[in-house]
């Protein structure tokens, strides 16, 4: 058990931007860790991050809207992947792209020449991973989420997405998530420099329990719950376990407030702008370097 030691995925992530050099050829031994402000203090730092975007505005999963997220103040964007027939890696929720971009076809069962035809409502093609690597990059943090597919598919995806991290330099700027656990540990012995976050499906009649918590290897630095099915007993025990709390998803004003009151390291949220506010109504001390961006206030944690 880390007790004492616990290591704040954020911060670390924060410390490896200025060290992304020495990451890149770093072995899982020498991944650099920074500790957690004494638990005692009065104030904490919640990480908003953008998930899918900005899809209140903007279509989810499109770089518009990514770009628009990050001028709302947004330093981490979250987004999920499919892969197509021939091996490319989409960023999409859905394998089905019918609610998203109106055209009834599968990802996992199309080619990439046909998927790339296929248009956002604002006109954006259907971004492949790479297109958002390539023009984000360095600029923004990464919460990756995959999905739980099984088989040759899945292996597939696993290892281009750990080539295009590494081709982008990616390993200090990643949390890979998934609701799959084995998903994680084979991405985890390919990939050990990133980090890595475990959702718990928020269709599960189980909750969070210590025990349950205990079986999650050290690894794993942090857990994403629902808004819904969190407990403050159950974020007492992911501390206790070394780990960070993200909830999810914040969608209005009255969602931000809740979510307030279980002091989350991580909030995932589809508007970055409400949520910006209902933190700097809510805080009490005043913004690092004088202005807010997206990790800049100290929140009172009573």
């Amino acid at each position: 058990m880390k007790g004492n030691k616990r290591t704040t995925t954020i911060a670390r992530l924060i410390v490896l931007v200025y060290m992304a050099s020495f990451c890149c050829g770093a072995s899982c031994e020498t991944r650099p860790q920074m500790s957690k402000p004494d638990e005692g203090s009065r104030y904490w730092r919640p990480i908003l991050v953008a998930h899918r975007g900005t899809p209140q505005e903007t279509p989810e999963n499109s770089i518009a809207g990514f770009k628009r997220a990050a001028m709302q103040g947004a330093k981490f964007i979250e987004f999920d992947l499919v892969i197509s027939n021939d091996g490319i890696i989409y960023v999409s929720h859905d394998d089905n792209l019918k609610r998203t971009t109106g055209c009834n076809i599968n990802v996992s069962l199309t080619d990439s020449g046909q998927l790339d035809t296929i248009m956002l409502p604002n006109g954006e093609k259907l971004p492949r991973l790479e297109e958002v690597l390539l023009q984000l990059g360095g600029k923004l943090f990464y919460i990756i989420e995959t999905k739980d597919i099984g088989g040759d598919e899945a292996r597939l995806m696993d290892q281009e997405l750990i080539r295009l991290l590494k081709k982008y330099r990616m390993q200090s700027r990643v949390i890979l998530s998934s609701q799959s656990f084995d998903s994680l540990k084979t991405l985890h012995e390919s990939f050990c420099q990133a980090s890595y976050m475990y959702i718990f499906p928020s269709n599960s009649m189980t909750g969070i329990t210590a025990r349950r918590l205990k079986f999650l290897p050290e690894w794993v630095d942090s857990i994403s719950v629902s808004k819904d099915k969190i407990t403050r007993r159950a974020t007492r025990y992911a501390r206790a376990r070394g780990l960070d709390v993200a909830l999810f998803t914040v969608r209005t004003r009255k969602d931000m407030e809740k979510v307030l009151r279980y002091k989350p390291d991580i909030i995932f949220t589809d508007n970055i702008r409400i949520s910006i506010k209902s933190i700097r109504i809510n805080s009490l001390a005043p913004p690092m370097n004088g202005q807010f961006h997206g990790m800049g206030f100290q929140y009172p944690r009573k």
